[in-house]
């Protein structure tokens, strides 16, 4: 049996994208294996911020793509723009005051990439102050975020008319508040260390 990574090579090849196919699908929850997933190590220095890094990659043994279950393309710097619609998918919180309010659906929400020195002050200047640097984005939507239970999740979007993944839940403060952005892992900032990780390029 083909590993995920090599069943995404041939998938991979069939297409020719821009954007290099690294990842196994835009809704991880979705594989369900009886084969453990292999976690491969995050890419940590001895002084690097909790907040930083936040991102990890596995290898699945046989997992099946088929209706809802697909690859996404991995971003690059050029996808990301400042007030791009991004979509958030996850089974978090709907109500943060609610610690019972977890979904039993699969959710999705819209929502507004900010400028980083934007969201970077806003946390700077937050009663709750948060680390956020270059390897984040953040988003910023009145009345609309990610919440307890997304983290990990993927932050999507349509660029050129290919789904890439540009981020990874990680985290903020509350949900939904107007001065408190969304921050999420920037993953066109570690392409290199995918490949490292994996072994090479699959496209």
């Amino acid at each position: 049996m083909m590993g995920l990574f090599s069943i995404l090579r041939e998938i991979c090849n069939l297409f020719n994208h821009s954007h290099p196919c690294y990842l196994p699908t835009k809704t991880f929850p979705l594989f369900l294996n009886p084969i453990p997933p292999v976690f491969l190590p995050r890419p940590l220095s001895p002084r690097t911020p909790q907040e930083e890094h936040d991102i990890a990659l596995s290898t699945w043994g046989n997992s099946e793509l088929g209706v809802g279950v697909q690859p996404i393309c991995i971003s690059t710097p050029d996808d990301f723009a400042v007030g791009q619609e991004v979509v958030i998918v996850g089974w978090g919180l709907t109500d943060f005051a609610n610690k019972s309010s977890s979904s039993n659906l699969l959710r999705e929400v819209t929502v507004t990439t900010i400028d980083l020195d934007q969201c970077i002050t806003l946390y700077q200047n937050a009663a709750q102050r948060q680390f956020v640097n270059e390897n984040m984005i953040c988003t910023l939507t009145a009345g609309k975020d990610a919440c307890s239970g997304d983290s990990g999740g993927p932050v999507i979007a349509q660029v050129d008319g290919v789904w890439v993944l540009l981020g990874i839940v990680s985290f903020g403060n509350g949900c939904a508040d107007i001065t408190a952005p969304g921050v999420h892992t920037n993953v066109a900032n570690y392409v290199d260390w995918m490949i490292e990780s994996i072994g090479g390029s699959f496209c």
